[in-house]
């Protein structure tokens, strides 16, 4: 988007947040503690995890105003901190990640 839209003066960049109470992250936990499967064959089952430490929706609203109202925002924001660690963490894996490891 940011090479198709940059001729037309439009900026792109993205938000990426992380944990919040908007019941997402909940529907998304209780779909992955189902069993997936055809028949006699399961494919996965995920234990329920839980969601005790989820943030306030308005702090990533307020942080998504931030970014749209800056002239210059980063491309990438993450947020909370905490997620933007976490983020940076498992790209840097990924990045580095040999074939083999596939």
């Amino acid at each position: 988007m940011h090479e198709e839209l940059k001729p037309y003066g439009v900026e792109v960049v993205t938000v990426n947040p992380g944990a919040f109470r908007t019941g997402f992250n909940d529907t998304g936990m209780e779909s992955m503690d189902q069993w997936w499967g055809q028949g006699e064959r399961v494919v996965a089952h995920w234990p329920v995890r839980e969601l005790n430490r989820q943030h306030d929706p308005a702090e990533m609203i307020e942080a998504m105003i931030g970014v749209i109202e800056t002239d210059k925002p980063p491309y990438r924001t993450v947020y909370p901190a905490s997620a933007e660690e976490m983020v940076r963490k498992e790209q840097a894996e990924i990045w580095k990640r040999q074939a083999s490891e596939i």
